[in-house]
């Protein structure tokens, strides 16, 4: 009986969890069983975020799933593509240097193991899984299991460059910017990554961080931490 209530116990306590995560409430860190709770926070949300309809470019209206993603993949189609490419190396040309040698050994180091554990439990243990449907809670929860195969599956990427197609796929999600939205520009995409690929860009930007403020000047407000650009507007 005894192991009963401790395997019923932990059953609640996974449901919450489960919850809870779907939910996205990081308000509520501890307290009583609250499943229901989390349960209507996940049924709002899902009422708040339903796109019941979306207006092609003639004003028709489109109900279907199908067609509202043709309308979603032809705006950002036209949206992200060019008429008019333009050789972007030229902008470069004429350009002094600001990468000094020993920067440039300290970003090309090799990744240490200490980084990639650092970078992964930095990740926000509730944020939304990419395509794997893997949190970065799943990855603080069992690295005590799951930590060689990860170290290795990284430090191969910096190795050989390379990068599994799976990691880069992700999942566009339209985040309304107003109730009931119709149009396409009535919605903010966001792009829910796998925790393989943001311990990859948490580790680059971490190395980028230590040399950013000798490369970008003062007069630039954007890029550097604890510089914000309305510190410019004060200025003048």
């Amino acid at each position: 009986m005894r192991n009963l209530k401790k395997d019923l116990a932990h059953a609640y306590k996974e449901e919450e969890l489960f919850w809870r995560q779907k939910s996205r409430e990081q308000w509520l860190k501890a307290g009583d069983k609250n499943t229901k709770y989390f349960h209507n926070c996940v049924k709002g949300r899902k009422i708040k975020n339903k796109i019941l309809m979306l207006l092609d470019e003639s004003g028709c209206e489109h109900f279907s799933e199908g067609a509202k993603g043709n309308i979603a993949v032809e705006y950002f189609r036209d949206l992200f593509m060019s008429s008019n490419p333009f050789d972007l190396i030229s902008l470069f040309e004429g350009f002094t240097p600001r990468v000094t040698q020993s920067m440039n050994e300290m970003m090309t180091a090799p990744i240490t193991n200490d980084e990639i554990k650092r970078a992964a439990f930095s990740i926000k243990g509730n944020s939304a899984p990419g395509e794997d449907g893997l949190s970065g809670f799943f990855y603080k929860r069992f690295w005590h299991i799951d930590n060689e195969s990860v170290l290795e599956e990284i430090q191969g990427f910096f190795r050989t460059a390379s990068l599994p197609s799976g990691w880069n796929h992700t999942q566009i999600c339209l985040i309304p910017k107003i109730n009931n939205p119709t149009l396409m520009k009535d919605m903010r995409p966001i792009s829910l990554c796998s925790v393989h690929s943001k311990i990859i860009s948490k580790i680059l930007c971490d190395r980028l961080k230590t040399i950013l403020p000798q490369i970008i000047s003062d007069t630039q407000g954007a890029f550097v931490s604890g510089r914000l650009i309305t510190f410019l507007l004060l200025m003048r």
